[in-house]
């Protein structure tokens, strides 16, 4: 399974909450702020593992989160089981309206997560007709 395009890896930025939003799709989060400069860190190897890690300081190491149904070390086809239910499937399954070709649209998106392996929040969003 390679990346695409061909690279081996992505790093995204977030903010805070984003990083509360991924850490509480993954039923991880403790519920404490997360302080300035946190990032989760999801790291797939070469056996198809999936670790995830918060790092919540620049003083320590990430710390390895153990998510709830799998090991530390968790299969990606188990990874992938455990997170279907906040993978958005498509525009046309969260955004269902109909969309026109040419005509421009005004998109909200109320409730976003960190989009990396852009998944772990479901996104809500309202498409409003822009009148020319």
């Amino acid at each position: 399974m390679a990346l695409s395009p061909d690279r081996s890896l992505y790093i995204y930025s977030a903010h805070d909450t984003n990083v509360a939003n991924t850490l509480q799709a993954l039923k991880v989060f403790n519920g404490i702020l997360v302080p300035y400069t946190s990032a989760v860190l999801r790291e797939l190897n070469s056996s198809y593992y999936i670790t995830v890690s918060y790092k919540n300081s620049t003083t320590t190491e990430p710390n390895l989160l153990q998510l709830p149904g799998c090991e530390s070390l968790c299969p990606l086809d188990q990874f992938i089981e455990l997170t279907k239910d906040v993978i958005p499937d498509g525009l046309n399954t969260e955004c269902p309206e109909k969309v026109e070709a040419g005509k421009k649209y005004l998109i909200q998106i109320p409730a976003a997560g960190n989009a990396i392996f852009v998944f772990m929040r479901p996104v809500l969003c309202v498409t409003y007709p822009l009148s020319e």
